[in-house]
């Protein structure tokens, strides 16, 4: 079986290219995993307050 290759400097282009790619897909991981772990902080902090609302109602009520 013959194979055709890309001429040298072309295989290096498409290698550099990839490369690049690959450089932005970390990137773009790293800002969903950055996102992520805002996104439970914030989810955290919402039903602390809303936890701590809840229990503050309950005890007015009971007055």
């Amino acid at each position: 079986m013959i194979l055709a290759l890309s001429p040298s400097q072309e295989q290096v282009e498409i290698v550099n290219q990839i490369k690049k790619l690959l450089s932005k897909v970390k990137q773009l991981e790293n800002k969903i995993s950055q996102r992520e772990e805002y996104t439970n902080q914030l989810m955290k902090s919402i039903l602390k307050d809303t936890l701590k609302e809840d229990m503050s109602y309950g005890k007015t009520t009971a007055n």
